[in-house]
Formats: structure tokens, C-alpha cells, sequence
């Protein structure tokens, strides 16, 4: 089963994560493996999503699921990040949205407020499973948001309109000048940003339509320390990496 159909252009990758701090990969998946990791990461029929405030996420699925590891350890990928890291990629995390019909957003954050690395950033590649498009709760991004030096102080109000609340209580504020887009992708895209990139996404606001994507984190292989909930680490060969140390979780102190 093939994981990648086509190879990554690291080229105009670095132009734009320079630029816009974000990628975007067509058909990096291919729909055959696509079709089996929406078959294999069907939550049980006797599990009820929770429809209204949270998004229903699977933790750190690459760690039990083979097709899953091999989409976030293809040759494709993995060469694309090791010339965009400028150095060999290992996953710190991974994540499996299912975000069901009238479930929430997903607040405006960093994930670097989430995931703590010394030194350096994260690159997350978040790809489709279902079609991603504003009704179901596609990505936002802020272009150019990652080098702006925004205070990470959360908003109280949160940025979407209605009584749907999102699934963080963090709601960063978009710098003057600057506005969050939404990015629609089809199954098998990916996108990829950095851990500075201002982000979240829309509610699900369909009836009936999913908008279930794969997350994977990756950091450079000679970082020295990543967050505890963050292990364990993966290299490209599925080798657990322990010479990267354990820091202290990041804590984040929502505004009174």
C-alpha cells in the first residue's frame, strides 16, 4: 500500500513557510491509504462522540496504527523534512481529529504554546481524511503570523459568532494587519506550519458531514528537550530516540 503519491517540492516549501508560515501539499496520501485509515480509525459503534464542545481526538494513533506510522514515516515525507528541517525529522506526537457534525472549533493558538522544544520550533503536517471545507470546520491560519511577536495572553471572547464555543479557552488575538483564512483541502492533502503559525479552525456546522484529519509533530533529531507529554519519540526508522531529554510540561495561564 503506497503511503505517498507524490514527493514534496522543498523548494517552494521553504519559500512559503519563510513567507506565510505555512505549505500546502496536494495528493500527498494516496486515496487507498486514505480509505483505510477512515476504516481502521472508526471510533466503536457503542462510543457517542461528543457533538457539541469538543472536537473527539485520538492521541498518538502512529504508535499503535501501522498505516498511520507509515503515512508520518513515508520516504516522501521524511526526505521533504529533512530539507526543510536541515536535519533528520523525529515525531513527537500525533493526533487523529474525528470533529463530528456540530462539533466545535478549535481556538487561535501556537503550538508552541502547547509543545515545549529546546531549542528550536515544531513542523505539524495536518492532513485530510474528509473533504475540509468552512461548513465542516476547516483549518484557519494567519498568514505571516509567525513572526510576529504576539504576547500568547488568550482572548476572552471567542473569535467565532453564534453560542458554539470552541474546544480551548485560548483565543489568541490576530496582530493589526493581519487576518485569519481559512484553508479548504480534499482528502490526501496536507498542510504543513510551523509551531509559531497562528491557528485554529471553524465549528463543524454541517449535519451530517465529518471532518476527520491526521496530525503528526516533528522536531529536529538533534533537539535536546521536548515536553513529557510529548514522549515517546520516534525516529524515521521507528527507533524510539532517548537522548532527547524530558522537560517540564508548558503551563498557560488563562486571562481572569
Amino acid at each position: 500500500m503506497t503511503a505517498a503519491a507524490r514527493a514534496i517540492d522543498t523548494d517552494e516549501a521553504r519559500r512559503e513557510l519563510d513567507k506565510n508560515g505555512f505549505f500546502v501539499v496536494k495528493n500527498l496520501v494516496s486515496a487507498e491509504v486514505v480509505q483505510a485509515i477512515l476504516k481502521e480509525m472508526e471510533p466503536p459503534q457503542d462510543q457517542v462522540l461528543d457533538r457539541t464542545t469538543r472536537q473527539s481526538r485520538g492521541l498518538k494513533p502512529h504508535l499503535a496504527n501501522a498505516n498511520i506510522w507509515n503515512v508520518l514515516s513515508s520516504p516522501a515525507l521524511t526526505t521533504a523534512l529533512r530539507e526543510i528541517l536541515d536535519d533528520e525529522p523525529a515525531c513527537i506526537q500525533s493526533m487523529y481529529y474525528f470533529k463530528p457534525p456540530g462539533s466545535s472549533g478549535l481556538g487561535l493558538h501556537r503550538d508552541k504554546q502547547y509543545i515545549r522544544v529546546e531549542p528550536g520550533n515544531t513542523l505539524a503536517v495536518w492532513i485530510a481524511i474528509d473533504p475540509a471545507r468552512q461548513e465542516n470546520g476547516c483549518l484557519l491560519v494567519v498568514p505571516g503570523s509567525h513572526v510576529q511577536d504576539v504576547e500568547h495572553r488568550p482572548e476572552q471572547q471567542s473569535p467565532f459568532e453564534g453560542d458554539r464555543r470552541v474546544y480551548t479557552d485560548i483565543h489568541m488575538r490576530v496582530p493589526d494587519g493581519m487576518a485569519a483564512i481559512p484553508v479548504e483541502v480534499d482528502p490526501g492533502d496536507a498542510i504543513l506550519f510551523g509551531g509559531h503559525l497562528i491557528h485554529g479552525s471553524l465549528p463543524n456546522s454541517t449535519e451530517s458531514n465529518y471532518r476527520r484529519s491526521l496530525v503528526g509533530h516533528y522536531v529536529r533529531r538533534d533537539t535536546t528537550g521536548v515536553s513529557r507529554r510529548h514522549h515517546p519519540i520516534l525516529d524515521s526508522s521507528g527507533q524510539q530516540v532517548t537522548d532527547i531529554a524530558v522537560l517540564d510540561d508548558p503551563t498557560f495561564e488563562a486571562a481572569k
